[in-house]
């Protein structure tokens, strides 16, 4: 009669013990893909601030007109961050006639940039 009695309680202890870990591991698991998510949106959001920095410095604080290799530097940093709308954005901006749609295309492309690179959770 022990025997079988011992045998259900490693039984019941071996089903109590899986069923903890399995939680425990679940847990886990759907901590670390939360974790990853934030991870991408913080890299993301640091490439664009990145950009934004690149842009003042290169664009709106030179005192001069923007050279060729800067703006290569700058078109692919755009295309770099993989986002449509600050891509619209820059064209947009690039594609201005004149002076005064240039300054509106980039405060626009700012706000963008900013409110893209807004930590969102």
């Amino acid at each position: 009669m022990k025997k079988p009695s011992l045998l259900v309680t490693l039984g019941v202890i071996l089903a109590v013990l899986a069923v903890i870990f399995g939680g425990l591991y679940y847990q886990t698991k759907r901590e670390l893909t939360q974790q990853k998510k934030i991870t991408a949106v913080c890299q993301q959001s640091s490439k664009i601030l990145d950009f934004t920095n690149l842009f003042m410095s290169k664009v709106l604080l030179a005192n001069k007109e923007v050279d060729f290799t800067s703006r290569l530097e700058l078109e692919k940093a755009v295309k770099d961050l993989g986002n449509a709308k600050i891509s619209a954005a820059w064209k947009k901006f690039t594609d201005s006639q004149n002076e005064t749609d240039a300054q509106v295309n980039a405060e626009a492309l700012l706000t963008l940039l900013l409110s893209e690179a807004n930590v969102r959770q």
